[in-house]
């Protein structure tokens, strides 16, 4: 499953896991370059929601690195 929230300025991709993160993220690069849009990694973070602890690293997807928050 995987859910794409946005409004003017702000996305919100949800998934159920990282691949699908990854492969969305990819999806969604392509798609803005293609109309002169880009990903500004500085701002862009990720947040990875569950019951168990997480110790998750920044997420890399392509050439980009996408800090973690809690």
């Amino acid at each position: 499953m995987l859910q794409i929230l946005a409004n003017a300025d702000n996305v919100a991709i949800v998934g159920r896991n990282k691949n699908a993160l990854r492969d969305t993220l990819v999806n969604v690069d392509s798609e803005a370059r293609k109309r002169g849009l880009r990903i500004n990694e500085n701002k862009t973070k990720h947040m990875e929601v569950s019951r168990a602890a997480s110790n998750s690293d920044h997420l890399r997807c392509g050439k980009y690195e996408f800090e973690h928050v809690k």
